[in-house]
Order: C-alpha cells, then sequence, then structure tokens
C-alpha cells in the first residue's frame, strides 16, 4: 500500500510539474476544482449502514432518528 501511496503522489507531483513548466495552470486548477467537487459530492451521499459486522444496524439508525 505504501509503495502504491509513494507511485500516486509521485505521478501527481509530475502533473503538476509539467503543467506548470507548459503553461498549463488553468487546466490544473480546473482539474483540482473538478475531482475536489465530485469528493465532496460524494460526501453529501448516504453512505449506508453504519456496521458490516452489526447486521440491525440500520434497524437501530433508523430507530434512533
Amino acid at each position: 500500500m505504501l509503495a502504491a501511496l509513494k507511485e500516486i503522489t509521485l505521478l501527481i507531483a509530475s502533473i503538476v510539474v509539467i503543467a506548470h513548466a507548459t503553461g498549463q495552470r488553468e487546466w490544473l486548477w480546473r482539474q483540482i476544482a473538478t475531482i475536489r467537487h465530485a469528493a465532496l459530492v460524494e460526501t453529501k451521499k448516504d453512505w449506508g449502514c453504519p456496521s458490516i459486522f452489526n447486521k440491525s444496524a440500520c434497524k437501530e439508525l433508523a430507530l434512533a432518528k
């Protein structure tokens, strides 16, 4: 997992450096904004049951509301 994290970090850093070197800063910031927006939209969605171990968690959550 750590190796994959290092690889993705290197890939992102390379994209940022290349974008700045070629004058594509606006494209880079649009991509960052798009990814940020998608991440925020996903966090607002219903995540389902709070527990995969307790099968009655959904019923307990519904009663608590």
